[in-house]
């Protein structure tokens, strides 16, 4: 996507939770084709080589599974990350404005 690959958990939280949501209840064989051999054809190729479409859905369901997770721990890497910076800086300024209201009470 423009916001990053899913699989590696770089898309944005939006795009990847709206793509995991959407794909959490396709159905492969509920697609269609504007032209019906082509639909026919890749019927056939699912069934006779991919094992089928209920094999298919949730190979593709595993796989966005897997991409979410990672695209969670990604997220909470981040927030932990610019949680500790925010923490960390607000004890900084905590000493710092705590020493100069000290010396303005003088």
């Amino acid at each position: 996507t423009r916001s990053g690959v899913v699989n590696h958990g770089t898309a944005s939280v939006e795009v990847s939770l709206g793509l995991a949501s959407r794909l959490a209840t396709l159905r492969l064989q509920d697609a269609t084709a504007s032209i019906p051999k082509d639909h026919d054809d890749i019927k056939e190729f699912v069934v006779n080589n991919m094992g089928g479409f209920d094999k298919m859905n949730g190979a593709i369901r595993e796989r966005i599974s897997g991409a979410l997770l990672e695209s969670e721990r990604v997220v909470l890497t981040s927030f932990r990350a610019i949680t500790i910076s925010l923490q960390s800086s607000v004890s900084t300024l905590g000493l710092q404005r705590s020493a100069s209201f000290s010396t303005l009470g003088s």
